[in-house]
């Protein structure tokens, strides 16, 4: 027998073995991908479960066979799921929102089934790699959010530089964010809307990183009462001016001085305006949440954090002694006081 032979002889053998450990590969190979870690939802993101945004949407039928040329992201569909218009009235803070995430006994079915909603109501804004460059996104007016990139996103109770806590997300699906293209999906059940947040945590694997973990932002106790209504007011609009809000917000809130200013995409930035339409404030309007806004400022946005001008440290005010963090507080109580009169005098307009 020739050295030919004799090597095609070995080839012939050896090609039914790789075939059988490609097909053990091909079987084995995504429960290895979908195996969840023995440990609790709340000491690990979602993003453990090691399942790309792509590989669900396409398991589903969701993403079509077609990839976006751009990206390489998956092709997706005009959405099926429509929200409503956000709300300006309900708190950030909401009562009424549950916050409870699904347990981890449930995680691989969220996660599955807020793949399918994020489809058919997200990824035509998002995009299924939740890159923010989906088929309408160079439509809006506003910003389309980077998913990829939680700690830009301008709507939370963490501190800058940390990823938003997962009832931060929540929030924003169920209650939109006034002034954007970002609207409101609190016609979804609670389930559902947990089931998205299981979802978009799979989009990033800064959820993992213990540097990023969420940090709770600082926020004064209580509000501004009547009896120190006059004081408040006039302390708070030397603070406006002092800070320089006028600059962006213009006296009146209306935001007209903000022309061409643009956020970390290049978009207007229109929520400089937070007066129109009875108040218009991304976190909420209760004097908790503005108060919060104003200390964490809006990532990717002009907006910036106010905590070191108001309280004189770039840190935690947690950390002060007890005298001078209760004098910082007065000057957001203040702030707070005034910023919700121009909202008021906006409405008698």
């Amino acid at each position: 027998m020739d050295s030919k032979s004799g090597f095609a002889g070995t080839v012939a053998a050896f090609v039914p073995v790789l075939l059988v450990g490609i097909g053990l590969w091909a079987y084995f190979g995504s429960g290895v991908r979908w195996k969840i870690p023995d440990r609790s939802v709340h000491e690990a993101s979602l993003r453990s479960l090691s399942v790309p945004a792509g590989d669900i949407g396409r398991a589903n039928g969701l993403a079509g066979a077609r990839d976006n040329a751009s990206s390489g992201a998956p092709a997706v569909r005009k959405p099926s799921i429509e929200g409503a218009p956000p709300s300006n009235d309900m708190p950030w803070e909401d009562p009424r929102a549950p916050v409870s995430p699904p347990s981890r006994g449930a995680l691989r079915e969220a996660v599955e089934r807020g793949g399918k909603l994020y489809a058919s109501a997200c990824a035509w804004c998002h995009g299924m790699d939740g890159r923010g460059e989906g088929p309408w996104a160079s439509r809006s007016a506003t910003s389309v959010r980077d998913l990829t990139i939680p700690e830009k996103f301008v709507a939370r109770s963490s501190v800058q530089g940390t990823v938003p806590f997962e009832a931060d997300i929540y929030r924003t699906l169920r209650r939109g964010l006034p002034g954007t293209a970002m609207p409101s999906y609190r016609n979804l059940s609670s389930d559902d809307l947990w089931a998205l947040v299981a979802f978009i945590k799979t989009l990033s694997s800064d959820y993992d990183d213990p540097v990023k973990a969420p940090k709770e932002a600082y926020v004064p106790a209580g509000a501004p009462e009547e009896r120190d209504m006059q004081l408040l007011l006039a302390n708070g609009r030397a603070l406006y001016l002092e800070l320089d809000c006028a600059r962006c917000h213009g006296e009146d809130g209306a935001g007209d001085a903000a022309a061409g200013l643009a956020d970390s995409r290049g978009k207007p930035f229109a929520t400089a305006d937070f007066v129109s339409g009875g108040g218009r404030f991304l976190c909420g309007m209760s004097p908790r949440d503005v108060a919060r806004t104003i200390l964490i400022g809006m990532p990717g946005t002009p907006m910036e954090p106010y905590v070191e001008n108001l309280y004189g440290v770039g840190g935690d005010p947690r950390g002060m002694p007890a005298e001078s963090r209760a004098a910082g507080d007065r000057k957001v109580l203040a702030l707070v006081a005034y910023t919700l009169k121009l909202v008021e005098e906006a409405k008698r307009r």
